[in-house]
């Protein structure tokens, strides 16, 4: 039988719930000092790794980040490899904008994870200390991304709205510690539904977001949270 289709539109009594609007949500955990902000000179961007961990693996169990890179896996026939290229264009542009000179050019980045052998049995965690070491940095921003589902329709009239989820780790090299880690793992819900997000509605402009667009909200509200 054939799925039943929904069209998802704005009914013009969604304009008056813009003034109720609350913060956009996204989860975050900072766990910054201090005494080790002032020590941070230079970030780099480790290229995003796709997939989230197998389903038999409990996160209550072993953190998202220390998962071996053989545990984390991702659907074929979801469009991953271009979307982690998006990905990665738009978290080193929101790092430059936040921590500007502090930022390595993603090219030398790039540049030096190809060429880095990997091992199935390390995890995202060692696997970013080792590229932090090659790239001479204070910290890096390691991610993981396994959903990038785009909108299906126009900017005021989907079928399906965009759907993104990833996560974010900012790794102390030296000592391999998580100084920050945030996760976005959102669908755009109709404005009607979810009064919570009246707010970004308001301030983004009253549309069905692309999955780019909606991904850089994700990075940009996240990326808010560090403080140094």
């Amino acid at each position: 039988p054939m799925k039943k289709r929904y069209l998802y539109t704005f009914p013009l009594v969604s304009l008056l719930l813009l003034l109720i609007g609350h913060s956009f949500a996204v989860t975050g955990i900072s766990a910054a000092r201090e005494d080790e902000a002032h020590n941070i000179q230079s970030i780099a961007l480790m290229p995003f790794w796709l997939g989230k961990p197998e389903p038999g693996i409990t996160l209550k169990d072993k953190s998202f980040v220390d998962c071996t890179l053989a545990e984390l896996c991702y659907l074929e026939n979801d469009p991953l490899d271009k979307a982690a290229d998006v990905l990665n264009q738009i978290t080193q542009l929101e790092l430059k904008n936040r921590f500007h000179e502090k930022i390595v050019p993603f090219e030398k980045s790039e540049a030096t994870y190809i060429a880095m052998d990997k091992e199935d049995t390390e995890t995202l965690r060692s696997l970013a200390v080792r590229f932090g070491k090659k790239m001479n940095v204070d910290l890096v921003m390691a991610g993981t991304l396994w959903r990038y589902r785009e909108r299906q329709g126009t900017a005021y009239a989907a079928e399906t709205p965009a759907s993104v989820a990833f996560s974010l780790f900012l790794i102390n090299v030296d000592n391999g510690k998580i100084y920050w880690e945030g996760t976005f793992n959102k669908t755009q819900p109709p404005l009607s539904e979810n009064l919570l997000n009246a707010k970004l509605y308001f301030k983004e402009g009253l549309k069905w977001f692309t999955a780019r667009e909606f991904a850089s909200l994700g990075v940009k509200n996240l990326l808010k949270e560090i403080d140094f």
